[in-house]
């Protein structure tokens, strides 16, 4: 069954202790795949990155 995989990174979650950008998190996943021996790029087995500002979460919430 064709399928697809999408990783889901959250930027500028301050209550976090991960990576706050994109940039960031870019340099994390190049080196997770290089500990892995993964390739730099995954998207032509179905994976994704996706990126999301948790600061546009924030203002949904805020205006409700």
């Amino acid at each position: 069954m064709p399928s697809v995989l999408v990783f889901l990174y959250f930027v500028n979650a301050d209550d976090m202790l991960g990576p706050m950008s994109e940039e960031e998190w870019h340099g994390a996943v190049r080196l997770i795949h290089a500990v892995l021996g993964l390739p730099k790029d995954l998207r032509p087995h179905g994976v994704f990155d996706a990126f999301l500002d948790t600061r546009l979460l924030q203002d949904t919430i805020d205006s409700n």
